[in-house]
């Protein structure tokens, strides 16, 4: 039961990472086209 929530922290952390990072791609993509 334990592993089951840090893996769930785990798994929420390495999303927010992953979104954070796509959404830093996004702007350098917007400000280099325009």
């Amino acid at each position: 039961m334990k592993e089951k929530m840090v893996l769930a922290i785990v798994w929420e952390g390495a999303f927010m990472y992953s979104l954070q990072i796509l959404l830093t791609v996004k702007n350098i993509f917007c400000r280099s086209n325009f």
